[in-house]
């Protein structure tokens, strides 16, 4: 075997310089007597180095024949140089640092120059991949986040706009009925709590009826003339009620439940 020069080789396993099908163990000053075998999976990548190593470093390894000699075309390099290590530096740096697309562009171009050389993908390449494919994630689901979130807190907000609308539809009317009332000598509601009380009449409030209302309508039953109710519809068909009974009695209820009506109170 010819010994390979310090300045070529670091302490490590190596294709056999000889041409035999193993890896063999260099000291850092000679090759040693350990040798391991090839993997099925690496030999073709084995045999390439191999091909590569015996011209850089000037050996003759034994006669190679059939698939073997058709790899004597292997790019020249030393052992421990990977033509595609640079790209790969240079992909983890612009992942890190400036485009994420452009890392990954890098890191494949460097996969094909290790590849070339029979090496496998180097560790720099292997790291930008990863850390790109990260920040593409990270970044998609930014998006879809910036996307769906306002969609749903605007869709929240509508509704409870208009739960907030139709429960100031009843404070309303029933200020307007209690003022009307306060006028009355008996202090009974009797003409207050219906459409004949002009500010209801003006503010589009209607007399209930067994049909029902309409989204965004209010409307006032009497209870006799000690009590009444007020009944106010949202947007997205939510009655909310405001009964006052003639012992002076209030209830608030609203239906259906959801997302304005939790739990069938207000």
């Amino acid at each position: 075997m010819t010994p390979a020069p310090d300045t070529r080789l670091r302490p490590g396993w190596y294709p056999d310089p000889d041409g035999d099908e193993e890896y063999r163990y260099f000291d850092g000053a000679d090759w040693t007597d350990r040798t391991a075998p090839v993997p099925a999976a690496r030999r073709a990548k084995f045999i390439a180095q191999q091909n590569a190593m015996a011209r850089t470093m000037g050996t003759t390894p034994s006669a190679r024949t059939g698939a073997r000699a058709t790899l004597r075309s292997a790019p020249s390099y030393t052992v421990e140089e990977d033509p595609g290590k640079n790209l790969g530096i240079a992909a983890l740096i612009v992942c890190l640092s400036v485009s994420t697309i452009i890392a990954l562009i890098l890191a494949r171009m460097s996969r094909t120059r290790s590849n070339e050389a029979g090496l496998e993908r180097n560790g720099f390449a292997k790291a930008a991949l990863i850390v790109g494919m990260i920040r593409l994630i990270i970044i998609a689901l930014a998006i879809v986040f910036a996307v769906l979130i306002p969609t749903l807190s605007s869709d929240g907000g509508s509704k409870r706009a208009g739960s907030v609308a139709a429960r100031a539809a009843i404070k309303e009317a029933v200020n307007n009925i209690e003022t009307c009332a306060a006028t009355n000598k008996d202090g009974t509601y009797g003409a207050c709590a219906t459409p004949r009380n002009a500010a209801l009449r003006n503010a589009g409030v209607t007399r209930c009826a067994g049909s029902a209302l309409a989204a965004g309508a209010t409307c006032v039953l009497p209870i006799g003339t000690g009590g009444y109710v007020v009944k106010s519809m949202s947007p997205d068909d939510v009655a909310f009620v405001e009964r006052h009974g003639p012992g002076g009695t209030l209830t608030k209820t609203c239906a259906p439940t959801g997302p304005e009506c939790e739990t069938g109170n207000w």
